[in-house]
């Protein structure tokens, strides 16, 4: 989206209902294209169970590192806790 492009510094993506919309393969996609740093682990919890949108970034083949931010470490920054 242009309109997005233009204003990505204060852009985050977050990885709520992607079971229901996205193919695991998205995750490395949208890391290489926005940055692993401005994906924000989101699950609908009540709709879809925690541990299964954690799985289904777990098994996306991400490395180590940009699990890490995902799962936590990017909301820990932004919220600066």
């Amino acid at each position: 989206m242009p309109e997005i492009q233009r204003i990505t510094a204060n852009v985050w993506y977050d990885t709520a209902a992607t079971v229901y919309l996205y193919r695991q393969s998205i995750f490395p996609l949208v890391a290489n294209l926005v940055g692993a740093d401005r994906i924000l682990f989101a699950s609908d919890y009540g709709l879809v169970p925690q541990r299964r949108i954690i799985d289904h970034i777990a098994q996306s083949g991400l490395d180590d590192n940009a699990l890490r931010m995902i799962l936590g470490e990017n909301a820990r920054h932004l919220l600066r806790l």
